[in-house]
C-alpha cells in the first residue's frame, strides 16, 4: 500500500526514509549471509564457477550500506536543528540513551549464544562508534555549518580523510584505522547528509520518475557491488571506494526523498532497521542453536533465516529499542523541564527568596508523546 506524507513543522518526518534504512539494514544482512546459496549451487571445481562464485558473492556491498546509513544519520541529526539551538545535554540524553541501551543488551544476549558481538567489530560495530563521535562533536560541527561555507567544511572533512588514509593507504576496511581515527575517514559522507538536511525543503523537490530513480538504484548497487570486488580481488579498500562514492550516494538519496509515493510497510519496517542491524548476526546463531540444520547452506534455510531474523529484530524492537527510545525522549524531557524551570525561577523570583520551581509528574508515555523528536528516528 503506498501513500503519500510530507514533512511540516509540528511533524518533520521525512517520508521514505525509514524505508531507505529497511533496504540499507537488509542490504548488511544479505552481504553477511548472502541472498541465495549460489555457491552450493555453482560449485568451485573450475575458473569459471570459480569467477561466477565470486560474482555472485559481490551483489550485496555491507560496507556501502553503512555510507548509506552515514549520509541519513547525518540528514536526520541536522534536519530538526536546521534553524533551532541545540538543548546539549536533552539531545546527548535522546542520543546516547537511544542507542547504548540496545547495544549494551545485544552484547548481553550475544554472550548468551556465545557469539560474543565485540567479535563482530570490524563487521558490525566499528560504524557505532562513529556513530557516537559524530554525536558528541555535533554541537560544533554545527557551529562550523553555520559560521563557514559547506564548501569549506566539506573539503576540510575530505582533506582529513585523505590525510588519515594516507597513514596506511592499502586498508581494506574502514575499521583498520582503529577507534580512534574511522571516525575522521566517514566524517565527509556524514556531513554530506548534514548538506543534505540544509537542502530539503528549501529547494524545489525534483520531478523523479519511476525509471530514473530504478536507474538510479541499480546505478549504486553496481558501483556497492564494484567495490566489493575491487576490495577483494583488486587490493582498493572501501575507504577509497566508498568515500569517492558518497557523493553519489548523497544525489541519489535526494532523489528518494523528492519521490511522494511510499510503500507503507517499507515504512514500518524501517522502525526497526537498527535492531536488524544491530541483532542479526546474534538472531542467525540463535535459530543455529534452536534448528542446528538451519546451519547448511541451502535455499530453505536461506528463507528461513532470514524470516526468523526480521522476526526476532522486530520482538527486540518492541521489547528493548522502542522502550529505549521512550525512555530516552522522557529523560530529555525532564532535563528540558528542570533547565527551564531553574531557568523561569531565576526570573521570577525576587533576590533573597528561596524558591524550588515544582515539576509536575508525568507517566513515561505522556513525556514521550509531548518529547517528540523533532525529526527522523536513527
Amino acid at each position: 500500500m503506498a501513500g503519500k506524507a510530507s514533512a511540516s513543522a509540528s511533524n518533520p518526518r521525512l517520508p521514505g526514509i525509514d524505508s531507505l534504512r529497511f533496504w540499507l539494514a537488509l542490504w548488511v544482512y544479505f552481504s553477511h549471509f548472502g541472498f541465495l546459496p549460489f555457491g552450493a549451487w555453482i560449485g568451485k571445481s573450475t575458473p569459471l564457477r570459480l569467477m561466477l562464485t565470486g560474482a555472485a558473492n559481490s551483489l550485496f556491498d555491507g560496507a556501502a550500506a553503512v555510507i548509506g546509513f552515514f549520509i541519513i544519520s547525518g540528514l536526520c541529526i541536522h534536519y530538526p536543528f536546521r534553524s533551532k539551538p541545540v538543548e546539549l545535554l536533552p539531545f546527548y540524553a535522546r542520543r546516547y540513551i537511544r542507542i547504548l541501551l540496545p547495544l549494551g543488551m545485544a552484547l548481553v544476549l550475544s554472550r548468551l549464544v556465545d557469539n560474543n558481538l565485540m567479535g563482530f567489530y570490524a563487521a558490525i560495530l566499528w560504524s557505532l562508534v562513529c556513530e557516537e563521535v559524530y554525536y558528541a562533536i555535533y554541537p560544533i560541527l554545527r557551529i562550523g555549518i553555520q559560521k563557514l561555507r559547506w564548501k569549506w567544511m566539506l573539503l576540510g572533512s575530505y582533506a582529513a580523510a585523505v590525510a588519515v588514509m594516507a597513514t596506511n593507504i592499502r586498508a581494506l576496511n574502514f575499521h583498520e584505522f582503529g577507534p580512534g581515527l574511522t571516525w575522521v575517514v566517514g566524517l565527509p559522507c556524514w556531513l554530506l547528509g548534514c548538506h543534505l538536511a540544509e537542502t530539503v525543503g528549501k529547494t524545489k523537490p525534483r520531478e523523479v520518475s519511476l525509471v530514473r530513480i530504478w536507474v538510479w538504484r541499480l546505478a549504486m548497487w553496481g558501483l556497492g557491488s564494484a567495490a566489493t570486488l575491487l576490495r577483494f580481488h583488486g587490493g582498493i579498500g572501501y575507504p577509497i571506494s566508498l568515500t569517492l562514492m558518497g557523493p553519489l550516494l548523497y544525489y541519489w538519496l535526494r532523489l528518494e526523498i523528492d519521490r511522494k509515493q511510499r510503500v507503507a510497510s517499507f515504512e514500518y519496517a524501517g522502525k526497526f532497521s537498527y535492531s536488524t542491524y544491530l541483532i542479526h548476526v546474534v538472531a542467525a546463531s540463535v535459530l543455529v542453536l534452536l534448528v542446528p540444520s538451519a546451519k547448511a547452506d541451502t535455499a530453505l534455510n536461506g528463507i528461513l533465516r532470514l524470516v526468523f531474523v526480521l522476526g526476532f529484530s522486530y520482538c527486540f524492537f518492541l521489547l528493548i529499542e522502542q522502550p529505549s527510545h521512550q525512555f530516552a525522549r522522557y529523560a530529555a524531557r525532564l532535563i528540558s523541564d528542570a533547565r527551564q524551570g531553574r531557568s523561569r525561577a531565576k526570573e521570577t523570583v525576587p533576590a533573597g527568596t528561596h524558591f524550588r520551581a515544582p515539576i509536575k509528574p508525568r507517566s513515561l508515555a505522556a513525556a514521550a508523546a509531548e518529547a517528540g523528536e523533532g525529526g527522523q528516528q536513527d
